[in-house]
């Protein structure tokens, strides 16, 4: 959801968040690292469409995330944190 975000906090108060939809927004600062790290109930992120080059080592903390939109992030290089995310049902790649 187009907001013009550019740049994301690092520990946000955010611990019941379930979703998180920064999709269409010019992040040039990129994900912060440790942005997921209290974020356990996590159930949705969009990142689609976004200038991300990396995803935040903390997304592996995302135990409950069932939906990643990465669709359209063309600047993105490596997605290997994927594959800590056991309940990950729904990975959208374009």
């Amino acid at each position: 959801m187009y907001n013009d975000i550019h740049v994301i906090p690092e520990h946000p108060n955010c611990f019941r968040l379930v979703f998180l939809l920064l999709n269409m927004n010019p992040i040039t600062s990129g994900v912060p690292s440790k942005i997921f790290e209290k974020m356990a109930a996590h159930n949705v992120l969009d990142l689609s469409n976004t200038d991300i080059e990396s995803l935040p080592s903390s997304l592996k903390c995302l135990t409950n995330l069932g939906t990643l939109h990465l669709d359209r992030c063309r600047k993105l290089r490596d997605i290997g944190l994927v594959g800590k995310l056991k309940n990950l049902r729904i990975l959208v790649l374009q």
